[in-house]
C-alpha cells in the first residue's frame, strides 16, 4: 500500500477505523452509566419481617446453640 500525501495529512476525526476504536468504550461507559441509573431508581425493598410463617418453620439457631451442638467447635473463649 502506497501511502500518498492525502493519506498522511488526514486528522485523527477523519480516520473511519479510530471512530470505532473511540465508539466502543464510549458506549459501553453510557450502558454502564444506564444500569446504575436504573438500579439506583428501581431498587428493592429490604425483608423487614420474618416471613416463617409462609415459608415454613425456620431451622436457625442461635451461634450458642450451634456451636455447643457440634461439641464446642467454633466456639470462642
Amino acid at each position: 500500500m502506497i501511502n500518498t500525501e492525502a493519506q498522511r495529512s488526514r486528522s485523527w476525526f477523519q480516520v473511519p477505523f479510530m471512530w470505532l476504536v473511540v465508539a466502543i468504550p464510549l458506549i459501553t461507559v453510557i450502558a454502564g452509566l444506564s444500569t446504575v441509573v436504573i438500579a439506583y431508581r428501581n431498587h428493592d425493598a429490604l425483608v423487614q419481617e420474618d416471613r416463617a410463617g409462609i415459608m415454613g418453620p425456620s431451622q436457625h439457631q442461635p451461634l450458642g446453640v450451634a456451636a455447643e451442638s457440634n461439641g464446642g467447635i467454633g466456639r470462642t473463649p
